[in-house]
């Protein structure tokens, strides 16, 4: 190997590692919430989602069964307070279509009502970033 390949070479690894190590250190970073919610149209309940979630990241679900109801469910989390989150939802299903965003307290129940539909949330940590980041293979 020349001389410029193998500096050029030793960057690239340095670049590659740095990258590595950033990549690795956001991995850590945000929180993750279990999001169980629960929505009631007319008094009966439609949906019943659960859904584990990494703060700052849109997570949605959809459920579609012959002869039964279908929904879409999308949620973003982001943190607003050591006790609370703000919450980006997302609900249609039919008719209804659900769209509101709530400031929510953690481990706390919450429920919003719009027209005839009410929409239950719980959300909780899954877990904190520190707990996560022992408990993974290989990291000390």
């Amino acid at each position: 190997m020349t001389n410029n390949r193998l500096i050029h070479m030793k960057v690239f690894l340095k670049v590659l590692l740095l990258l590595g190590i950033s990549v690795t250190g956001s991995t850590f970073a945000a929180n993750q919430y279990r999001v169980s919610a629960q929505v009631f149209s007319l008094g009966e309940l439609i949906a019943q989602p659960v859904m584990v979630i990494e703060e700052g990241k849109t997570a949605s679900v959809s459920y579609s069964m012959p002869g039964e109801a279908q929904y879409k469910f999308v949620v973003l989390i982001r943190p607003a307070a050591d006790d609370q989150v703000s919450i980006s939802l997302q609900f249609s299903s039919g008719k209804i279509n659900l769209q509101p965003n709530l400031l929510v307290e953690i481990n706390k129940q919450t429920s919003v009502t719009i027209d005839k539909t009410r929409m239950t949330l719980l959300v909780q940590r899954e877990s904190d970033p520190a707990e996560r980041k022992t408990r993974e293979p290989g990291v000390t």
